[in-house]
């Protein structure tokens, strides 16, 4: 019987068990009980046998006798003694592990099941651990994956929306511009000179293909009809956009050739259906109008096209752009501005009265120019206008006029540029100029605006301070390689050779910009190993680094053998970088590449380089260079060329670029007009200012002649007040601006 009763509870054991590994597993961990616990408080014997638990099933374990405690949840059971024999282990202490155990009642434990139900418990608790890990971790995944999803569509959305904006902003200045091209075609003009003038570049065959397009057209907008032969040769056979231009000139002439429009409208070509479409059109001709108006009943992009050309027509202010309306005109434009007027004048008299009306271009190209004058007073206007009204070219004028005092402003905080935007002009002053000495506090005060911390940084490392390093040196390690360079081209400017072993490292780059640049900085700083390395270069046909090392080269051409290696460069250099060594060259006074610049300007070849072209060949021009230079002032709409183009006639004394001086004189500016008219005296003398009230322009006020004998006392002194004295009275406001200038020239 009783190993029958210990099999039964054996089977209970395992049962119990069974259901506490189903139970664990789906319970949370922390709530999975010992198996010993849901059994209750009989102990479990090594014989395999348990006593009889006393507790109900289901109900929780009693406490025994007083201080006995019931078993732990997950512990080892307490050894129960049988009742009477005085064995209870003595203060309730538990008999040690593996310790002979009294068995009562004639029942045996077994220990053993017991270790296998808390094995089974222990795996089963395992187990739904693992699996509510696993589950966490799913859970954190798919949340990630979420917020990644989510992450992509707000970018994608943000991309599309900054597309629709760019879209927005692309349309919106095309229809600005459509606006301007309409309004600007109604203030043009085309003469009986217009003719003559187009015909005779023709034949020269001056220009390039768009230019001759223009002459073209220009015959046909001035009823040239004895030129319909060669008008309508180019219709029929020409190419490009002079065989478009002839088209529309025929559209223009009062016996247009409507028979020969009609045929070329069966040209399969877009470009020139359109053309024929708008010709036909400005002819009003009866049957163009009959061929024209089933085609725009017609669907298609033909049909579409027709339809807005004949809105454009009709009333241009309604018009949409289109392909051979903005052909039109643009080449009514070209032909005007060359052969014709704009509002009445030659394209080019209105340019120039413009730009001489431009006080922003006005001041770019005279106070650099007045900043190198022989005149103390120069710098009192010039820190005046500092303070009243700073700009780039303010700026520039006065770090050539007084540089030292410059710095000494900012460094005592007198003055300081009061936005980012009067920072980023200083500091692209400051780069122009390169690193000094003298203006390390301006760059040091520049590191603290974010935006322009390493170009300030860079300066202040040219200039010898070594406080620049410390924000140039991460950029070492940057993945642009052109952050790489600028801390190169920053380390060879310091004039400090102990950067060579820096450059060394930064000649391994594999960036080969980067490392032509070094090389180039370590010859800079006047190392003769690496002019050697680089003749080797140079000279070597199969060196894949010979480009971008002629191309660094430029940036240290003061020296007499880079020049020379810069000269080998022009054999195998291409455009655009023949024309940058070539660049370099001309500005170290070499002649020899002087005819490279000119053919690239005669051909307007590499239109971004233009501006440096003309700086280059105004340093030692010729008359046949400034005759050049004023034929191209001033450009259409380049403002880089045209400002190179004014300094060069003004530093070149020319004609038009005095002119452009006068009108600095008579700005209603009090010291833009006085240092122009130190300008003009340095140029032609304290008389050529008397020359000036002698034919002062239209509309002259007191004011205005008060300058300009304002600017005679400062230049003259009292000996000029006296002159003035002679011939004028005390109301004379010329003579009233004398004694002014005299008493200010004083303080020198």
């Amino acid at each position: 019987m009783i190993r029958i009763h210990t099999i039964q509870r054996s089977v209970v054991v395992i049962a119990l068990a069974a259901w506490a590994s189903v139970a664990v597993a789906v319970v949370p961990a922390r709530a999975v009980q010992p198996v010993s616990t849901v059994l209750g408080a009989g102990a479990v014997t090594q014989a395999g046998q348990t006593q009889q638990n006393s507790q109900p099933q289901g109900q929780t374990p009693q406490a025994g006798p007083a201080g006995e405690k019931p078993p732990r949840a997950g512990g080892r059971p307490r050894p129960q003694n049988p009742p009477g024999t005085g064995a209870e282990p003595a203060g309730g202490a538990e008999p040690e592990q593996g310790g002979a155990q009294q068995d009562g009642a004639g029942e045996e434990p077994t220990p053993q099941i017991d270790a296998q139900a808390q094995a089974a418990a222990a795996k089963a608790e395992a187990r739904a651990t693992a699996a509510a890990q696993a589950r966490a971790a799913a859970e954190a995944q798919a949340a990630a994956d979420a917020a990644a999803v989510a992450a992509e569509l707000e970018a994608r959305a943000a991309a599309m929306a900054r597309q629709q904006q760019a879209a927005a902003e692309r349309m919106a200045e095309a229809e600005a511009a459509w606006e301007v091209a309409i309004a600007r075609d109604r203030t043009l003009a085309f003469t009986r000179s217009t003719a003559r003038k187009a015909i005779e570049e023709l034949q020269a065959g001056f220009g390039d293909e768009f230019e001759r397009s223009a002459a073209l057209y220009a015959l046909g907008a001035t009823d040239a009809v004895d030129q319909l032969g060669l008008l309508e040769g180019t219709a029929q056979a020409g190419s490009g956009f002079e065989q478009l231009a002839a088209i529309l000139a025929l559209g223009e002439l009062s016996l247009p050739p409507v028979d020969l429009l009609l045929r070329l409208l069966a040209d399969p070509r877009n470009e020139v259906r359109g053309a024929v479409v708008l010709a036909l059109m400005r002819t009003d001709d009866d049957r163009a109008n009959a061929q024209i108006e089933p085609i725009a009943l017609g669907r298609g992009p033909l049909g579409r096209l027709v339809s807005d050309l004949i809105v454009f027509v009709r009333k241009p202010e309604e018009s949409v752009p289109s392909a051979p309306a903005s052909l039109l005109l643009s080449l009514r434009w070209e032909a005007a501005k060359r052969y014709g007027l704009v509002d009445g004048r030659t394209w080019r008299a209105a340019r120039i009265a413009a730009l001489e009306e431009d006080k922003v271009f006005l001041d770019s190209v005279l106070l650099p120019a007045a900043a190198s004058g022989r005149w103390p007073s120069i710098r009192d206007h010039l820190v005046a206008m500092l303070i009243e009204e700073p700009s780039l070219a303010v700026y520039e004028a006065c770090l050539e006029a007084l540089p030292a005092e410059f710095n000494l402003l900012v460094r005592n905080g007198i003055w300081t540029p009061s936005s980012p935007e009067q920072w980023q002009e200083l500091v692209l002053a400051l780069e122009r100029r390169g690193g000094s000495p003298e203006l390390i506090d301006i760059y040091d005060r520049a590191t603290g605006v974010t935006s322009l911390r390493v170009r300030a940084a860079a300066l202040l490392l040219v200039a010898g301070d070594p406080r620049g390093w410390d924000t140039l040196a991460p950029l070492l390690a940057s993945d642009v390689p052109a952050r790489r360079q600028l801390v190169a081209v920053a380390m060879g400017r310091s004039g400090d050779r102990s950067w060579i072993s820096e450059l060394v490292r930064l000649e391994r780059d594999k960036d080969p910009d980067v490392r032509a640049t070094a090389l180039a900085a370590r010859i800079a700083l006047g190392e003769l190993l690496a002019l050697d390395i680089a003749e080797s270069i140079i000279a070597d046909q199969t060196n894949e680094d010979r480009p971008f090392l002629a191309r660094a080269l430029v940036e240290v051409a003061e020296d007499g053998r880079v020049q020379r290696l810069l000269e080998q460069a022009l054999v195998f250099a291409e455009s655009p970088l023949s024309i940058e060594v070539a660049v370099a060259l001309a500005e170290q006074g070499r002649l020899s590449a002087r005819p490279i610049l000119r053919e690239a300007l005669e051909r307007r070849e590499a239109p971004s380089l233009q501006p440096r072209i003309v700086r280059a060949l105004a340093g030692y021009a010729d008359q046949g260079d400034l005759i050049r230079l004023r034929e191209m002032f001033p450009s259409d709409g380049n403002a880089a060329l045209d400002l190179e183009l004014a300094r060069a006639l003004v530093l070149g004394r020319d004609g038009l670029g005095l002119r452009l001086v006068r009108a600095g004189v008579w700005t209603r500016d009090f010291h833009r007009s006085v240092l122009a008219g130190h300008l003009l005296a340095d140029f032609q003398g304290i008389q050529a200012l008397y020359e000036e009230l002698k034919s002062p322009p239209p509309r002259v006020s007191a004011a205005d002649l008060r300058r300009i004998g304002f600017v005679l006392g400062e230049l003259g002194g009292v000996g000029e007040v006296e002159n003035l004295a002679r011939r004028r009275t005390s109301a004379d406001p010329v003579l009233q601006g004398a004694y002014l200038g005299a008493l200010a020239a004083r303080t020198y």
